[in-house]
């Protein structure tokens, strides 16, 4: 067979090479199937301490005297075109008088049937208004060191701590502490003892992306690939290891901790191995 998918996928006078698979015997096709599932998939480790450190939009911060009471958490103030916002977004206006013209002019034609997308496509137009600044809620904003009233957003984030902080509870808490490029930026490995969230929390494990993790459900081990954090909702985006393709899918890091979770290394030749802390019970 596959000497077969050598001679169908010759490079073509284009230069381009167009695979091409003969059908599998069914029964080998079902046998596949059923084993590929079982497959533990190692990956290549990737805890590279270079990467992009912010968003590329710049935002403004807003003192407390001068902050909208409707909007008292917003500390950000960020420029957007009209038409990208939603029409929850319409409401963090920061222009009061622009945001209840835009507030009316979109009930005025939603009850019209005309969509908000739409709506706005026709303010922007009508008016000349084709970028607002818009107040913001976001936590992981930093303020620059060079001018205090400008603040840039972490674009990504190279690892995870995962901490076990006792909170009175026979099985305690499990938190995640979240590491950006930015922090890493000197080259050197962070210090998981600078953001130790207690006194007494017991670290678990640094989890990078494509790191492998494994935890008890149903009174089975269930190993996973972590294909992304959320640094916000302490979760990470848990994935199967054997799937190039999958949707996301967050679970919290306390949610895992309380299920054994753990750090686990995969050898080439398919060998799980326990590493970077023990599972928790």
């Amino acid at each position: 067979m596959l000497n077969k998918v050598s001679r169908l996928s010759r490079r073509g006078a284009d230069d381009i090479i167009r695979l091409a698979v003969p059908d599998l015997d069914p029964k080998i096709l079902a046998a596949i199937r059923e084993r590929v599932p079982q497959i533990v998939v190692s990956y290549k480790p990737d805890h590279g301490l270079r990467g992009k450190m912010y968003a590329e939009t710049a935002y403004g911060y807003v003192p407390p005297e001068r902050r909208d009471p409707n909007w008292p958490e917003h500390e950000w103030v960020v420029r957007k075109a009209l038409t990208d916002l939603s029409e929850k977004n319409c409401e963090t206006i920061r222009n009061r008088k622009l945001r209840d013209r835009v507030r009316n002019y979109l009930q005025q034609h939603k009850a019209n049937g005309l969509k908000a997308d739409k709506a706005l496509a026709k303010f922007a137009k009508e008016y000349g208004v084709r970028h607002v600044r818009i107040l913001i809620k976001n936590q992981t904003i930093s303020p620059a060191a060079s001018a205090p009233y400008k603040g840039y957003a972490p674009v990504s984030y190279i690892c995870c701590d995962v901490w076990r902080v006792p909170k009175g509870r026979e099985r305690g808490e499990f938190k995640g502490v979240f590491w950006s490029y930015a922090e890493t930026a000197d080259g050197q490995a962070p210090d998981k003892a600078t953001k130790k969230p207690h006194p007494a929390a017991r670290f678990v494990a640094r989890l990078f992306k494509d790191d492998i993790v494994a935890y008890e459900e149903g009174g089975r081990t269930s190993i996973v690939r972590v294909a992304g954090f959320s640094t916000t909702n302490n979760k990470l985006d848990i994935r199967p290891h054997h799937l190039a393709v999958s949707e996301q899918s967050y679970v919290g890091i306390n949610v895992l901790g309380a299920k054994g979770l753990k750090k686990v290394r995969i050898s080439p030749d398919g060998l799980v191995f326990g590493v970077e802390g023990e599972t928790i019970s």
